[in-house]
């Protein structure tokens, strides 16, 4: 599990009734990962064991920049609702580097190398959303 908690920097060059929107984050990404392996074996005296392979629950920096573009519906002036798409597409990275297979190269009789080395495990991942969003405004006439 990953759950990200970032520091939202936006711009929004133009409000108007189709708004451009572009932002930059940073924060900290608690990273809850719990490996657990069931091992049946047909191989005699095999090294390979049963049990808890790596259970770590560790914080790491995660970054995103994100551009998009909200659409809004044609509205009266007088209308307490309005609503719109929001169409974006991101990039985050997550500086998230363990030790995952240290734990198990002691089953191995010659184990690569790598497994001794920390890894990066599901760095980046890019996103494309479509929402819709409701604005609800009350208009005071005096």
């Amino acid at each position: 599990k990953t759950t990200n908690l970032m520091t939202v920097f936006e711009i929004m060059p133009y409000n108007q009734q189709f708004r451009s929107f572009a932002g930059i984050c940073a924060g900290l990404s608690l990273s809850d990962i719990n490996w657990h392996e069931q091992i049946t074996a047909t191989v005699p005296n095999d090294a390979r064991k049963t049990g808890d392979v790596l259970i770590e629950k560790a914080y790491y920096p995660v970054f995103k920049v994100y551009t998009g573009t909200e659409l809004m519906f044609d509205k009266s002036r007088y209308n307490s609702l309005s609503a719109g798409l929001i169409i974006e597409l991101s990039y985050t990275f997550i500086y998230r580097k363990t030790g995952v297979f240290s734990s198990i190269a002691k089953q191995f009789d010659n184990p690569p190398d790598f497994f001794y080395n920390d890894i990066l495990i599901c760095p980046s991942y890019v996103s494309f959303t479509m929402a819709l969003s409701f604005e609800f405004t009350t208009l005071i006439i005096r």
